[in-house]
């Protein structure tokens, strides 16, 4: 669930390219369908702005130029393959990705592209770039072509929707040997009770609270001999600080990653920080 910026490509010109090697009588049609194509684009836009995608009426996503079929083969045919005329712009977007990374959920690599409007349903904005955005492969088969059916169901648009100028990620620590973490959602203040909505069922669609946990038991057990070190050097203050330095670190590109949320709460745990690597417990610890 990390922003983007939009793509800044013309919705004309990422069609017309995409169409440019059509056999004459399909590439007339398809050319005939451009108005329409410009026209939806306008209004995904819109929709995308205000997070209205669920009224969005979907005959008028449909070309009586073209077929259906058609408008969809512009992605499947003639954008994705290698060597097709959209391909360069297909790759483009797909690298596009903060640190090459799929954008919702931060984690796995952006490997494919993933249509906000589902093509089957909205056909003219096929190869829409503002419709296209990264993902992976398992964030892209998790979204299949589900349709928005009310404000809660609008998807998070990470072009539209920035949600990281806030912390809403928040990690629990699981007191125990080895400890772990879980992570949930809580909505900041500023936020509309649809806002939060939308977010609370992107993290458990995607399934990030258990793709999170997994990396952050990883990562504490990573860390075990290096916070050893710091509380025998000086103690909880020295966790603390070593801790702190790592929440500073980590949310230097997003506040809200699963990183920066671990390190915040572990900083914040008197247990992990106080009780974790006493003379008592430290026997419990393994190091490998």
């Amino acid at each position: 669930m990390w922003p983007m910026d939009a793509p800044g490509l013309d919705v004309e010109d990422t069609y017309i390219r995409c169409i440019s090697r059509a056999h004459a009588s399909v590439k007339r049609q398809l050319a005939a369908a451009t108005p329409d194509v410009v026209s939806a684009a306008k209004k995904s836009d819109i929709a995308f702005a205000n997070a209205s995608s669920h009224l969005l009426v979907q005959s008028e996503f449909e070309s009586s130029e073209v077929t259906t079929d058609e408008l969809k083969a512009t992605y499947t045919s003639r954008m994705v393959p290698a060597g097709s005329p959209g391909r360069e712009i297909y790759d483009e977007l797909k690298l596009s990705a903060p640190d090459g990374l799929c954008p919702s959920c931060g984690q796995r690599p952006a490997s494919q592209l993933d249509h906000i409007l589902p093509k089957s349903s909205y056909p003219l904005v096929a190869v829409c770039p503002n419709n296209l955005v990264p993902a992976c492969g398992e964030c892209n088969h998790t979204k299949l072509a589900g349709i928005a059916q009310s404000p809660d169901d609008v998807p998070i648009h990470p072009y539209y929707d920035n949600i990281d100028t806030e912390v809403w990620l928040v990690a629990d620590i699981l007191e125990g040997s080895p400890p772990g973490a879980t992570f949930r959602v809580v909505a900041p203040q500023s936020w509309s009770t649809v806002l939060e909505a939308r977010v609370v069922r992107h993290f458990a669609d995607f399934g990030l609270s258990q793709l999170y946990s997994a990396q952050a038991a990883v990562e504490l057990r990573g860390i075990d001999i290096a916070m050893h070190r710091a509380y025998e050097r000086g103690g909880p203050a020295e966790v603390r600080l070593g801790l702190s330095d790592q929440v500073e670190g980590r949310q230097m590109r997003f506040l809200n990653n699963w990183q920066a949320a671990t390190y915040r709460a572990l900083a914040a745990s008197d247990w992990y920080c106080e009780s974790r690597y006493t003379s008592s417990v430290i026997a419990q610890v393994t190091f490998t």
